[in-house]
């Protein structure tokens, strides 16, 4: 076995860290009208073991640990925010604590939630709203992270087939303001060389997302997860000018992916998911020890009820959620892996 430290290159291939699915549990949520978007109450990448749910002017709140599914259903409609934006979806990323309680439910308005909309009428293709403060883009989102106090929201859109680019964009409502970071125009160093590799492998990947390490201060996000043409996860270092940070992970992706989530976890482990529509790929790296993870058989089969939304990092489970006849169905998993302070294969 030969140990890896901090600092060595990071440049392999196999073996890596092997973990396997330890548990999986399977709440089924008997809400109606249909909810057009479930998804966790994340601050900070933080799970605050609660779900907000948002459909047809409604909003939908759980307690992820309730056993018994009730919920809170509170009559709110977005389009007092939206100023005569016209959207095909939208998804609720934040909202007031009294929401949450049945007895102040009441106090719970769209003017104290973050929301987001997507594929809207005119020139910004997305619109999102924080406490008050609207922001438009016409760029693809990749990223979208709720800060600890729910004051703010970062996100960072891309523009993969025309320029190549992307770029960090932070709203926050106290103060009313924006932060537009540097506008990154992509490449990746190929493996041992300096010799950037052109922006088309980017523009050809099966799916891309980014991680922003520090919410509040970096000024533009952190790391680059992308799924290459060839099915490998490739990580990159954007604060160092897009230095290769690891890859390609070599685990033979085909098909279509539902979504790419990745996560930033305790300040030091990356964690990736890709989610099909019957099974996920994991790979978790230790951005501190240089290790990395992947699960034993490279990826994990499942069958539930429902058809599959997304999946989600909480915490280090991974979420997805099923749409069914008679509501959402939430799904969580947990892993075994081992320590990755030292990378020992």
């Amino acid at each position: 076995m030969t140990p890896t430290s901090p600092g060595s290159s990071t440049t392999r291939t196999l073996p890596f860290l092997k973990g396997s699915v330890s548990g999986s549990a399977s709440h089924f949520y008997p809400i109606y009208p249909l909810p057009e978007s479930v998804e966790p109450d994340l601050r900070e990448y933080k799970f605050r073991n609660r779900f907000i749910g948002y459909g047809n002017g409604t909003l939908f709140l759980t307690d992820s640990d309730r056993i018994d599914t009730n919920y809170t259903q509170i009559e709110f409609d977005l389009s007092e925010g939206m100023d005569n934006s016209t959207c095909s979806n939208c998804t609720v990323l934040a909202v007031a604590d009294e929401c949450f309680n049945q007895t102040e439910a009441d106090n719970c308005t769209v003017s104290k939630s973050i929301f987001c909309c997507y594929n809207c009428t005119g020139l910004s293709s997305t619109f999102c709203y924080v406490q008050g403060v609207i922001y438009r883009t016409s760029g693809l989102l990749i990223e979208q992270r709720v800060s600890a106090s729910a004051a703010s929201l970062s996100i960072v859109t891309s523009s993969l087939q025309q320029t190549c680019s992307f770029q960090l964009h932070r709203i926050d409502s106290s103060p009313s303001q924006f932060y537009d970071g540097p506008l990154e125009h992509c490449y990746v160093p190929a493996p041992n060389t300096t010799t950037p590799i052109p922006p088309v492998q980017l523009q050809k990947a099966m799916s891309v997302a980014s991680v922003t390490a520090n919410i509040q201060k970096d000024p533009s996000f952190s790391y680059l997860v992308f799924v290459d043409e060839q099915g490998s996860v490739v990580i990159v270092n954007q604060s160092a000018k897009f230095d290769l940070l690891f890859g390609p992970v070599q685990l033979d992706i085909s098909g279509p992916i539902v979504n790419l989530t990745v996560s930033f976890y305790a300040g030091e482990r990356i964690l990736i998911a890709i989610v099909q529509k019957d099974k996920f790929y994991v790979v978790r790296f230790n951005t501190k020890s240089q290790c990395i993870s992947i699960l034993l058989s490279k990826f994990h089969k499942f069958q539930y009820d429902g058809e599959l939304q997304k999946g989600e990092w909480i915490d280090e489970k991974l979420l997805l959620w099923f749409r069914t006849e008679d509501g959402p169905n939430m799904v969580v998993f947990t892993f075994l892996f081992p320590s990755d302070a030292y990378c020992v294969y």
